[in-house]
């Protein structure tokens, strides 16, 4: 049976629990479908095609074997992975079974980790979709092929007519004429690669040039850059970004570092003692994607990050789910209380940007205030945007 890539289906009959999983696939790039029957889960397989397949036991269709036969009886290529909370043994016996009808499967109990170990296996199954090698990544930070864009935020202060005050950047790998790979598709490879460093090194040193462009010409903007958590074990990190900012006599407070949510559940020592030594040279922090995990309000507070960013698959729901809503309010309310700004992701029409500036968001970013742009073109659409609001 044929399959697509990039398209989760999620087996589950919570529906809360089928949700979280897939905002987290959404946010890497994954069209996702949810099976809460056995029939719905065969009609899917033929006709949404899926690349990997979730499965939480116990599950639907005598407790996730039929999902499994179903599968064998399909000739599914789908990657499967198993999940329960419940029963350990029961999700190893389930395994050895998936096994033995020659399907591809991994396992994983479902605790306080599951979401990031989650992110990391479909991440894993993007980058072997792709068919690309450790050599491949090497030559294209030679040859300048992995380099940054950037997707305006705008303000949501109606004062500033939705200036753009800040950039978030998002790098690419151009590996063939009008075909490029994001973060989530390449990252994987250069952690095991061992390339973590210098592509993270890479993307660094272009966006600090770009800004020391804009500065020159006088165009003042703030940047946001999301570091992978396995950046962050790179112990030479902060004093590398410090010293590259100190030669092109940049403030480092125009620099926000962003983590995701699920990572800050999961750091290691040196990742935050890499974090805590970022703060105290002056750069900003953020908590990325927040709302798609069980965030730590106490890592929250005690490395006193200065911004939290909404997960764009809450905000695309608020349009139509009440649950969403109230998400993205609470998390504007907490925002506030704890004296943090908060940035609105996934704002794709101008009903959700008039929404998240009604409920208090400082800042709003998405394809509806524009697309991620190379630098040059950025500059461009300041331009126009600048004279745009000086018409109104």
């Amino acid at each position: 049976m044929s399959k697509r890539m990039n398209r989760l289906l999620i087996v589950d009959v919570a529906e809360e629990k089928s949700r979280k999983f897939s905002r987290i696939a959404s946010r890497l790039g994954y069209k996702t479908a949810i099976a809460t029957t056995l029939g719905e889960f065969i009609v899917n397989l033929s006709e949404f095609a899926p690349s990997v397949v979730l499965i939480d036991l116990p599950s639907i269709g005598n407790g996730g074997i039929d999902c499994l036969k179903a599968l064998r009886d399909q000739e599914s290529s789908a990657h499967i992975v198993l999940t329960s909370s419940d029963n350990e043994r029961e999700l190893e016996t389930a395994k050895q079974l998936a096994g033995f009808m020659g399907l591809t499967v991994v396992a994983y109990p479902r605790s306080s980790m599951f979401a990031s170990a989650m992110r990391d296996e479909l991440q894993r199954v993007r980058h072997l979709q792709t068919n690309l090698r450790s050599d491949d990544l090497r030559r294209a930070l030679k040859k300048g092929d992995v380099c940054p864009y950037y997707q305006p935020r705008a303000s949501c202060d109606k004062k500033q007519n939705g200036a753009i005050l800040e950039v978030e950047v998002l790098p690419q790998w151009h590996i063939a004429e009008n075909k490029s790979l994001l973060p989530e598709d390449f990252y994987w490879l250069a952690q095991n690669a061992g390339l973590m460093p210098q592509t993270i090194n890479t993307v660094l040193r272009q966006v600090v040039e770009d800004m020391s462009m804009w500065q020159k010409r006088k165009i003042p903007l703030r940047v946001a850059v999301k570091l992978p958590a396995a950046s962050l074990a790179d112990q030479d990190l902060a004093d590398f970004l410090f010293e590259i900012m100190r030669a092109a006599k940049l403030d480092t407070s125009l620099m926000t570092l962003e983590v995701s949510e699920a990572d800050v559940m999961n750091f290691c020592a040196t990742a935050t003692e890499n974090l805590g030594r970022l703060k105290t040279m002056g750069f900003k922090l953020a908590i990325d994607d927040f709302g798609t995990s069980f965030s730590s309000i106490e890592q929250l507070c005690r490395l006193k990050f200065d911004e939290i960013t909404i997960d764009p698959s809450l905000v695309l729901e608020s349009r139509s789910s009440s649950e969403a809503r109230a998400i993205v309010e609470a998390t504007v309310a907490l925002g506030h209380k704890l004296g943090l700004s908060v940035c609105a992701e996934g704002v794709e029409s101008r009903r959700t940007l008039n929404y998240v500036g009604k409920v208090g968001c400082n800042k709003a970013q998405g394809n509806f205030i524009s697309g991620p742009l190379l630098a040059s073109k950025l500059e461009d659409h300041i331009g126009q945007q600048r004279k745009s609001a000086a018409a109104c």
